[in-house]
């Protein structure tokens, strides 16, 4: 399984009910990793 909207997101399971809970989980980190970045950006002015 893939998320179109989440670039390189990618999971995968041995039967429908456990790849979807693989995906969210790999959604739920690719979430909180994006955060992570967005808050260690800051601004610059040039």
């Amino acid at each position: 399984m893939s998320v179109p909207g989440l670039p390189s997101c990618h999971s995968q399971g041995l039967t429908e009910e456990e790849a979807l809970a693989s995906i969210a989980e790999a959604m739920r980190d690719y979430l909180a990793v994006a955060a992570d970045l967005g808050a260690e950006a800051r601004e610059q002015e040039v």
